[in-house]
């Protein structure tokens, strides 16, 4: 008996259909001559696997006693805050010793200079500028997002996926303006895989007729499953069902998130629906693993809520809402963290919000684990930056709690809690920008300011 004609997909390939484009994941028939190894991180032939850049932001710092693992480089025990992320050990690499130095160079406000100074590696504040004209939201160079972005990401359909439930400043271009955040699921969902110009309530009747999208491609879909593999067809299933399943889930989170103001105006209250952004990030942690999948971007940014004075109450956590913070904070994020560790503080709060944010993390990475492609999983195939404005609450910037999370492709040499002595951040963005076969935006020993160069970081590859 013949074989059947093995076929060969274009790695762009789409299921068309109706007011529906869907993008398929990596598959077997878009590879040439089976799993091959990539000439170059950025810019991947047919059949190899691209490698992906996802930069998690966790606000106000940590608790350093327990977000620091103990031991030693290779058997090291993960502290009380990383316990969620404890199926993912093996393939972290957490960072000790590694400060901001670069902030103290331009305007110092606690928090909003840890954000501009983060993904730039350069100091606050317009130097081109008089002093009397510079504000905490101007940057002086690209963000590490970006500038990979722009090496790895044109000829995909988003060039960078920026996701943030609240808007923020640290994220800029090569002309170092601001880059905004997607916030609404149900908005990203239609512009990946459904018509960009349906509107709210065009999307709202699809739903409450229970019609997808996905109806619209079932004939593609009927013609491409008897001329692909067996794998090839399970995986097409497996991330149809998956689009559907989230689709159907975006029908609850319509409403779940209003228009969001830019900073510094208010941001929408927990009390306005307490359920509303652990449901938000799910359905966006669900909408990047399809996204990256089919290729559709290999950059993203994922900013659950910002750093600093706010309204960051957790009720889902059991925690009222207190609208008026307390000389003795016990709910408020920030206003908790500020108490640590001189002041009496609801140790047990700050210990829950920690960790909700792990968990945060943790279910992305596992959605990026569930997702097999060539050359193993795309968590394998990715970086995620995990970063955050401030080492701890007292706004210093000494021993961040920086950490990598996936190796990108075999890049990095992971399971590992490796430890400087000081060393600006500003060598880590670099040894970002290296995995993805990129120098540094103004040199190649230096990523930001050159004051702060002197190569990547040793020993991570």
């Amino acid at each position: 008996m013949s074989k059947p004609t093995r076929i060969h997909i274009s790695r762009r390939a789409v299921l068309r259909g109706g007011q529906a484009a869907i993008l398929l994941p990596l598959l077997e028939a878009m590879a040439c001559d089976g799993p091959s190894k990539p000439k170059s991180p950025t810019k991947p032939r047919a059949g190899s696997t691209p490698r992906r850049l996802i930069v998690f932001f966790i606000p106000n710092g940590t608790l350093p006693p327990v977000w620091f693992p103990t031991g030693t480089e290779d058997d090291f025990t993960l502290a009380p805050l990383m316990a969620p992320l404890a199926p993912f050990k093996e393939q972290m690499l957490i960072f000790s010793g590694v400060d901001n130095q670069v902030y103290l160079k331009g305007i110092v406000d606690n928090h909003n200079e840890g954000m501009t100074t983060l993904l730039t590696g350069h100091p606050a504040g317009d130097l081109a500028l008089p002093p009397e004209a510079r504000t905490i939201q101007q940057a002086n160079g690209i963000s590490l997002d970006q500038y990979v972005a722009d090496a790895i990401g044109g000829d995909t359909v988003m060039r960078s996926l920026p996701i943030g439930y609240e808007w923020y400043h640290w994220l800029y271009d090569k002309n170092r303006n601001q880059i905004q955040h997607n916030g609404s699921p149900s908005q990203l969902f239609m512009q990946l895989f459904g018509d960009p110009n349906l509107d709210p309530e065009a999307l709202n009747r699809l739903t409450l007729r229970r019609k997808s999208i996905l109806d619209d491609v079932q004939s593609d879909f009927d013609k491409l499953l008897p001329k692909v593999s067996g794998g090839d067809r399970i995986k097409l299933e497996e991330h149809l069902d998956a689009i559907r399943t989230l689709e159907l889930g975006l029908g609850n989170t319509t409403s779940c998130k209003p228009e969001m103001p830019m900073y510094p105006q208010s941001y929408p209250q927990p009390q306005e629906d307490p359920n509303g952004l652990p449901l938000w990030c799910d359905h966006m942690t669900s909408l990047l693993a399809l996204a990256l999948a089919c290729d559709a971007t290999r950059v993203s940014t994922f900013f659950i809520r910002h750093g600093g004075g706010g309204q960051s109450f957790f009720p889902w956590l059991g925690m009222d809402i207190i609208p008026e913070e307390p000389n003795l904070p016990t709910t408020e994020h920030h206003a908790m963290s500020h108490s640590w560790p001189t002041q009496p503080y609801p140790y047990d709060n700050l210990v829950k919000i920690h960790t909700w944010f792990a968990e945060q993390l943790a279910m992305l990475a596992g959605k990026l684990q569930a997702q097999s492609e060539l050359g193993g999983t795309l968590l394998d195939n990715s970086v995620i930056l995990v970063c955050s404005e401030n080492a701890e609450g007292s706004h210093t910037k000494t021993n961040m709690p920086f950490l990598l999370l996936g190796s990108g492709g075999g890049h990095f040499r992971t399971g590992r809690h490796v430890q400087f002595g000081g060393v600006p951040h500003n060598r880590l963005l670099l040894s970002v920008a290296n995995a993805f076969g990129l120098d540094g935006p103004d040199g190649p020993d230096h990523f930001g300011d050159p004051e702060f160069g002197g190569g990547p970081l040793p020993g991570l590859t």
